[in-house]
């Protein structure tokens, strides 16, 4: 029987974008270095969320941290927004790397009013190898 891989042995946790208030409109991370990860997870924590704000945010990746992004399917947040009463709350989605992908980006949208959130990568290694 395989032995237990604790979380902490093949995980790492990369800050994407400090959590700070952030105001109405789009923001991109810098790129987080995927290499010998096979995928993780995206962690939004969402604090007070402006009346009528919306928050969205998803995982881009590329094959060169200068490269051209597109969208990891399925890597993104169900929105959050402040009627939902979704303040105070996190959501964590989990992706893999596309093939021939080694860089992350996370792109965060605020619409409509300033929200306070962290953004973070989970970096999980690929456990087939």
């Amino acid at each position: 029987m395989p032995k237990f891989r604790q979380l902490s042995d093949r995980a790492t946790v990369a800050v994407a974008l400090a959590p700070v208030s952030k105001s109405a409109g789009s923001t991109t991370s810098a790129a987080v270095d995927m290499t010998g990860f096979g995928g993780g997870a995206l962690l939004v924590n969402a604090g007070v969320i402006g009346s009528s704000g919306t928050v969205d945010c998803k995982i881009q990746s590329s094959a060169t941290s200068g490269g051209s992004y597109t969208d990891v399917t399925g890597a993104a947040i169900t929105q959050m927004t402040q009627a939902g009463g979704d303040s105070g709350s996190s959501q964590l989605v989990s992706f893999d790397m596309p093939t021939g992908h080694t860089h992350v980006k996370t792109v965060l949208v605020n619409a409509t009013a300033a929200a306070i959130q962290g953004v973070f990568v989970i970096q999980d290694k690929d456990l087939r190898n």
